[in-house]
């Protein structure tokens, strides 16, 4: 029921794949839950995970810290430190989590950018909107949410390209206006052609 007082109360590591596992609550940890290390990520994949992650103000605290791939998780964390409910690490890529709460943050530094966060609530306008990138310069959504991107001012464009995870391109040979609303999905990019700089606002989706 409770795993309490560990440095790392549960680890997969290894040729670690196709496990349920359903842990009640993980307590008073330096480290709640790591999925692989820098040497077996490749190998931890395809695991499903239910968890309750409490570090009840222990210093520098993580709830869950993923190195793999592919995993389904369901997450709530609570008095972890600032930005470490979730820490995707370099190689982590197409986890989903579904959180009840991270209240701490989640910090991203995954090499390709496609975990996925879904929550009952978004962050809407809370979130950070990037600067505009220089013209034919793509900006990526390293966010673990969809974002809209709405065009507050259209600037003048001529063209715009969406990139998504897998490589493959759209370009739109069109101006864009006030109100345009653009979807990029967690780790898809976008690339203004533009004279005249347009301005854009972010907004988290929970889907």
């Amino acid at each position: 029921m409770e795993v309490v007082g560990c440095r790392t109360a549960l680890l997969l590591t290894g040729r670690c794949s196709n496990n349920w596992v359903d842990a009640p609550f993980l307590h008073l940890c330096r480290t709640h839950l790591q999925l692989g290390t820098p040497d077996d990520h490749a190998h931890v994949t395809n695991n499903r995970i239910r968890a309750a992650m409490d570090g009840q103000g222990i210093v520098d605290a993580i709830g869950a810290r993923i190195y793999g791939a592919d995993n389904l998780l369901e997450l709530s964390a609570a008095q972890t430190s600032p930005g470490h409910d979730l820490v995707f690490e370099k190689p982590s890529h197409d986890n989903l989590v579904i959180a009840g709460r991270l209240p701490n943050g989640v910090t991203n530094h995954a090499d390709h950018p496609t975990d996925r966060i879904i929550t009952a609530r978004a962050k809407g306008f809370s979130i950070t909107t990037p600067p505009l990138p220089k013209p034919r310069q793509a900006v990526t959504n390293r966010h673990n949410t969809s974002i809209e991107i709405m065009i507050t001012q259209p600037g003048t464009v001529s063209a715009w390209t969406l990139a998504d995870t897998e490589g493959n391109v759209q370009t739109f040979d069109s101006p864009l206006h006030p109100g345009h609303t653009i979807r990029l999905a967690p780790g898809e990019s976008i690339l203004l052609e533009y004279t005249d700089t347009p301005e854009w606002r972010w907004r988290s989706v929970p889907w």
